[in-house]
């Protein structure tokens, strides 16, 4: 990465986060101020690529010389969003729903390039699909009470607790995290980022 292009996360995800530390990247966490309840989009999976990009031009709007890294999550079962639920008493029902059954989770990501040539939008969409196990109130129950489910789209963590919860995955595992990390792969080499220059101790 030139010197003088700054590389910033879009995202106040302590997932997203963890992702690009585990690459050793060097970068900046700037959460977005948008209100996503105003944005519309003809279906759930343009919301997620809308919502990413919205999100990127915000916190661009802030910078020059900069890489924005954003990115949005949705559940969708039964072509119903399963977002973050409020409380308690929503969680429990969102994991009734998914014990023993198929749903799919979609992740829009944007990157915005902001040099001296001007401003660059890329976004795009990945999605995996997800079987849960077959789980009781019992398990629910506990789930819930680990607090995980907070802050969570479809009530669930796949990186913690909520892997109990999980049968089988297709497709990419970190794009149920978040963030789909082979996207980083496809795009930030155009900019001057080596993804494989860091050193591992």
């Amino acid at each position: 990465m030139k010197e003088s292009m700054k590389l910033i996360l879009a995202s106040a995800s302590p997932r997203r986060k963890e992702l690009l530390n585990r690459l050793k990247m060097e970068f900046k966490v700037e959460p977005s101020n948008i209100s996503e309840g105003k944005y519309k989009a003809d279906n759930p999976i343009e919301l997620t690529k809308l919502l990413a990009a919205e999100k990127a031009r915000e916190v661009g709007n802030r910078h020059n010389n900069a890489i924005i890294i954003a990115a949005d999550t949705i559940v969708v079962l039964d072509k119903d969003i399963l977002g973050k639920p409020a409380d308690k008493k929503e969680a429990k029902k969102m994991l009734e729903r998914l014990s023993g059954r198929e749903h799919d989770v979609y992740t829009g990501i944007a990157f915005l390039i902001k040099d001296q040539s001007g401003s660059k939008l890329i976004s795009d969409i990945d999605s995996s699909r997800v079987k849960m196990r077959n789980y009781g109130i019992d398990e629910i129950n506990s789930y819930i009470n680990t607090g995980e489910y907070k802050g969570k789209a479809g009530s669930y963590a796949i990186q913690g607790y909520g892997s109990l919860l999980v049968k089988e995955i297709k497709g990419s595992y970190f794009t149920i995290m978040g963030l789909p990390v082979h996207k980083l792969a496809e795009v930030l080499p155009e900019y001057d980022i080596n993804l494989y220059n860091k050193k591992w101790t």
